[in-house]
C-alpha cells in the first residue's frame, strides 16, 4: 500500500527529526529544506533557503528550478552538451525511499545515460547533535566525473552574515560567459584572500560580509590549503547563531560560492531570487560541466576539478552541516578545534570567545 507524500512549498516530501533538527527532502531530486534546529537555549533557526516561488508556479522549468531549496547533491556538477540536466539527476529525478528509521533515512536513485549506475542516499540525524549527516555511495559508474553539495542560505532582511573559511590557497571568480546577469566582481580574477576581491568596475571588495553587493550574482571558488586533519571548513555567522558545512578536502576539494542577490532578471528568478548564498563544497572546475572539468584546467594551481569512478570500486562521500548559537560579540569563526577523545568540535570566534559544540566529527575520516 502506499500513501501520497505531504507537501512542503508545493512539492511532496519525507520528513526526518529528532530532537534538535528537523528537515524535509523533497521525493523529486532530494533537496533538503526547510530545516529547523532547535538550539540548546530553545531558540530555533532555519538558516536553508526556498526559493520565492513554488514548483507550480513554473511547470516548464527544469525540476531543480522548480523545486529550488536547501542543500543537494549534484552528479555531475553543473551542465553540458553531455549531461544536459543541470547538476545531473540527483538533483532532478524522483528518488525512492529504501528504508526509514528513528533519526535515518536511506534513499536511491539510478542513474540516467552515460554515467548509467547508482547512488544511494543516507540521511542520518543523531540527539542531541544539531547536525546534518550526509552520505552518498556511488558505484557501477566508470570514468571522470565531478559532483558536490549545494547548500543554499537565505539571509534574513535587515541581517549581514560573516563569511569565514578554513586558510585558502586558491580562490578565484568565475570567467563568465556573455549573459544578461550582472556581475559585480571581475571575470577570471584571481585572489588571495577574501578582503581582496576583484571588482570588474576596478578597486577591490571584501566577502567577509553578505549580502553587500544587492542587484547582482557572482560566483567565487575557493581551495583551502593543506591541513593536518584533512578537514575543511566553511562557515556563515548569523545573528547569534553559526552554520558550518565540514568536509574532507580528498573528497571535495573546494568550496564554490554562488552570492544571488537580485541579479538574474529571466523566468523563474525575475530579480526576486535575493539575499541568497550558496556554500557549495565540490570537486569541480567552478560551476561547469563534466567536460570542462576533465579538462584539468586547475592544475598549475594544484587543485583538483574531477575524480575518477570504477564501476567495481563504490565511492562513498561524506559530508556535515551543522549549527551552534554563539554570543552577539562571536564575530567571524576564527578556528574549529577537533577533539580527538570525544564526539565534539571547539569553534574558536575571531574576539576570542569558544563554543564547544557535540559534533561526531570521525563521520567523515
Amino acid at each position: 500500500m502506499s500513501f501520497a507524500l505531504p507537501s512542503v512549498h508545493g512539492e511532496p516530501s519525507w520528513s526526518l527529526e529528532c530532537d534538535r533538527v528537523r528537515l524535509h527532502v523533497t521525493a523529486r531530486g532530494g533537496h533538503i529544506a526547510p530545516v529547523e534546529f532547535l538550539l540548546p537555549d530553545k531558540r530555533r533557526f532555519a538558516p536553508y533557503s526556498l526559493a520565492p516561488w513554488t514548483p507550480a508556479a513554473h511547470p516548464d522549468a527544469p525540476p531543480i528550478l522548480q523545486i529550488l531549496r536547501g542543500d543537494f547533491f549534484c552528479f555531475p556538477f553543473g551542465a553540458d552538451d553531455t549531461f544536459p540536466s543541470i547538476h545531473g539527476a540527483p538533483a532532478n529525478a524522483p528518488w525512492s525511499r529504501v528504508s526509514a528509521e528513528a533519526g535515518r533515512l536511506d534513499l536511491a536513485l539510478d542513474l540516467d545515460r552515460p554515467a548509467g549506475g547508482r547512488v544511494e542516499k543516507t540521511l542520518t540525524l543523531r540527539a542531541g547533535h544539531s547536525a546534518l549527516y550526509q552520505e552518498h555511495r556511488i558505484s557501477g559508474v566508470s570514468g571522470n566525473f565531478n559532483y558536490g553539495h549545494h547548500p543554499v542560505l537565505h539571509i534574513p532582511e535587515g541581517e549581514t552574515a560573516e563569511l569565514r573559511t578554513s586558510p585558502l590557497r586558491f580562490a578565484g571568480v568565475y570567467d563568465y560567459p556573455p549573459s544578461e546577469e550582472r556581475h559585480a566582481l571581475a571575470a577570471g580574477a584571481r585572489f588571495t584572500s577574501l578582503d581582496d576581491a576583484p571588482l570588474a568596475a576596478g578597486g577591490v571588495t571584501s566577502l567577509k560580509r553578505y549580502p553587500t553587493r544587492p542587484g547582482h550574482e557572482d560566483i567565487v571558488m575557493l581551495t583551502p590549503a593543506t591541513t593536518v586533519s584533512g578537514l575543511a571548513w566553511t562557515a556563515l555567522t548569523f545573528s547569534r547563531c553559526l552554520w558550518v558545512s565540514l568536509r574532507n578536502v580528498a573528497d571535495f576539494p573546494s568550496t564554490l560560492l554562488w552570492m544571488s542577490d537580485g541579479g538574474r532578471d529571466a523566468l523563474p528568478w525575475n530579480g526576486c531570487h535575493t539575499r541568497r548564498i550558496g556554500v557549495e563544497d565540490v570537486c569541480s572546475h567552478f560551476c561547469d560541466g563534466a567536460l570542462v572539468s576533465r579538462e584539468d584546467r586547475l592544475r598549475a594551481e594544484g587543485v583538483r576539478t574531477s575524480r575518477e569512478f570504477r564501476a567495481d570500486n563504490p565511492v562513498s562521500l561524506r559530508h556535515i552541516q551543522f549549527v551552534a548559537p554563539v554570543p552577539p560579540d562571536f564575530g567571524g569563526l576564527a578556528d574549529v578545534e577537533y577533539h580527538a577523545d570525544a564526539q565534539a568540535v571547539t569553534l574558536h570566534g575571531e574576539n576570542g570567545a569558544r563554543i564547544l559544540t557535540p559534533l561526531d566529527w570521525n563521520f567523515l575520516t
